[in-house]
């Protein structure tokens, strides 16, 4: 095993690679692990960290496999790709580098591969209880925010027909309220981040599902998180959407949108964001290389 325990003694160095990769995993990535009572080749079978991307952010996916490892698998039916993890080195890299940075239920799922590795390698990990540091000290809420996160712009008629439309921004993350596996919780770490942006958690309904909902759509609420994300970036195709909201949120706080030239300007923003986004501009991913 000297060849593992070379390779992680190498790689592993703290960064804000792992903190945003944590945040990126616990807001939309899985683990499977082996069952080793169906092989008794154990060798063979590994566990498998994926994270599950959005169709459109294909650039990302290519830049976390450049740095991480993986095999990427497109499930163009779901306008999603798959990056997957399990070949052991690059397994002990990933799990090193988010090791301490988890802040969810999905902690106990991480530690199952530790465990896993500790066992089939005989390398030691240090097994961490969940990251409670402040939540805006670090990438993790921004790949949270990557995972999950949505921003948009919305332009709504007023009902005094005298009076301006009504342009608002809005951000909006949702959450599962427990485990579907374990029935932990999430309401404490969805309540850390409302305190720490200062704003109150919400309860959407999908369903019949029940999840904890983080919505902003007042111009002074949205201070905390553009302080935050200007620190701690975007990577995704959000990273663009985010950057047009935070244009007619100047325009606002600034009382520059009222005129009916802004008005033109802000729905030509909003009439290209998200799923009516054309153009993409990726040089933003250059700085998650020097992450």
């Amino acid at each position: 095993y000297n060849k593992y325990i070379r390779y992680f003694s190498i790689v592993h160095s703290p960064s804000r690679l792992g903190a945003y990769l944590a945040g990126l995993w616990e807001g939309n990535g899985h683990i499977s692990m082996p069952n080793t009572s169906k092989s008794p080749t154990v060798d063979k079978h590994t566990p498998k960290l994926s994270i599950t991307f959005a169709e459109e952010d294909y650039p990302l996916v290519l830049l976390i496999k450049k740095l991480v490892g993986g095999i990427i698998r497109p499930k163009l039916a779901k306008h999603v790709y798959i990056l997957t993890i399990s070949n052991i080195p690059e397994l002990m890299n990933i799990v090193s580098l988010m090791n301490g940075h988890l802040r969810t239920p999905k902690l106990e799922y991480f530690n199952d591969v530790i465990n896993w590795l500790e066992t089939y390698t005989g390398e030691e990990f240090f097994i961490y209880d969940k990251n409670t540091s402040p939540i805006l000290e670090n990438a993790w809420l921004s790949g949270l925010i990557d995972a999950g996160g949505y921003f948009d712009i919305n332009i709504r008629k007023n009902i005094i027909e005298s009076s301006n439309d009504w342009v608002e921004v809005r951000m909006r993350l949702e959450q599962q309220q427990h485990d579907n596996i374990t029935g932990a919780s999430y309401f404490e770490i969805i309540n850390n981040i409302c305190l720490s942006l200062k704003v109150t958690i919400n309860t959407s309904v999908h369903h019949g599902n029940r999840y904890h909902l983080i919505f902003i759509n007042k111009p002074e609420k949205f201070i905390e998180l553009i302080k935050y994300l200007d620190k701690y970036p975007l990577f995704s195709s959000k990273f663009l959407n985010y950057n047009d909201l935070k244009i007619c949120h100047s325009m606002i706080l600034d009382n520059r949108h009222i005129t009916l030239e802004a008005r033109t300007y802000i729905k030509t923003l909003m009439n290209g964001m998200n799923s009516n986004r054309t153009y993409y501009n990726w040089d933003h991913l250059n700085k998650l290389e020097s992450y």
